[in-house]
């Protein structure tokens, strides 16, 4: 990875075929946070000394609760909304509806093609067209 800095601001440019993780931290409050990363560990790490995302700041990070390869960073971003638009209770069934094929799928890939966020949207709907029943 190359380093750019920007007016004081470092951004990190991934190869294309880097695979990007989905992750969800408990915070002291209870509260779940979802974010990506490329190195999940490193990332955490991060979060815990207070160089994380902001909303880590203001509520510490406990642990990390799950994470799972999604694919590009399109993808992981994609994915990050629409867990984040979740009720809590849902997040975690919805980050570990991605399927251990869809892992297979993307460790055979030489550039990741992922749709999480079409996992997590069958996922969703599927629940929803339950209820209405």
């Amino acid at each position: 990875m190359q380093e750019i800095d920007h007016n004081g601001l470092k951004d990190i440019l991934t190869p294309p075929n880097t695979i990007w993780h989905l992750y969800l931290i408990e915070c002291i409050d209870g509260s779940l946070y979802t974010g990506t990363a490329t190195d999940v560990e490193r990332r955490f790490q991060e979060h815990l000394s207070g160089k994380g995302a902001r909303y880590t700041r203001s509520h510490a990070p406990v642990r990390l609760v799950a994470s799972r390869p999604v694919g590009s960073r399109s993808e992981a971003l994609r994915a990050e909304l629409e867990i984040k638009r979740l009720p809590k209770g849902k997040k975690l069934a919805a980050l570990l509806s991605i399927s251990n094929t869809d892992q297979d799928a993307i460790a055979a890939t030489t550039v990741p093609r992922f749709t999480a966020c079409a996992t997590i949207k069958t996922a969703v709907a599927g629940k929803k067209a339950a209820k209405k029943k």
